[in-house]
């Protein structure tokens, strides 16, 4: 008679991006068996899973937790990775022209040196409505009011327009709205 056996164990910590330990070195165990050859890696895949079900999951996620609002945690800065609320407010864009089919461009000027100024992007064409979340390294509640949102609306024959929005506002209201008059340019 053949049997195989296997033990697994695993030992987890939790650590915040700042490199700081939130829960300290913990071990989950499992054990797994079989009687017949094949089925050698079952015992290994049963002690795995053993293993895994044994980690106090709700304790990890009740350390995962990230704030309702930005104004709750006015100094963590956006790092890109999802973890502040700033990542997960949703602001509104509501971009119109007269005439319609210009194209929308928006860009951060900023006054504070956490954040960086950016070349101008290309969102769409008027009327342009979306809803995005900021992805702005940098940005904290805290530093938004110095950091500014330039939206241009180009069209040919028409003369660029610029408006300005701080951003500590936009993300108060949650919404970048504006109308744009285009002005034909004269031909000379």
């Amino acid at each position: 008679m053949f049997s195989s056996s296997a033990a697994v164990v695993i030992s987890w910590e939790l650590y915040s991006p700042e490199n700081q330990q939130v829960i300290s070195a913990t071990t989950s165990t499992g054990r797994g068996s079989a009687n017949t050859k094949e089925a050698i890696a079952h015992p290994l895949a049963q002690a795995f899973e053993q293993a895994l079900a044994g980690i106090d999951w709700d304790r990890i996620a009740s350390q995962l937790k990230i704030a309702k609002t930005a104004k709750q945690e006015k100094n963590k800065e956006v790092e890109g990775m999802g973890n502040s609320a700033l990542e997960h407010t949703v602001i509104r864009w509501n971009i119109v022209s007269r005439p319609q089919g210009a194209d929308v461009y928006w860009r951060v000027v900023s006054s504070t040196p956490d954040v960086s100024n950016t070349n101008s992007n290309y969102v769409g064409t008027t009327p342009y409505e979306s809803t995005e979340a900021f992805d702005i390294k940098g940005l904290s509640y805290n530093n938004s009011g110095n950091v500014q949102i330039e939206v241009s609306c180009e069209k040919p024959g028409y003369i660029t327009q610029r408006k300005r929005f701080n951003l500590r506002q936009a993300i108060d209201q949650k919404e970048i709205s504006a109308k744009f008059n285009l002005v034909k340019e004269e031909d000379e």
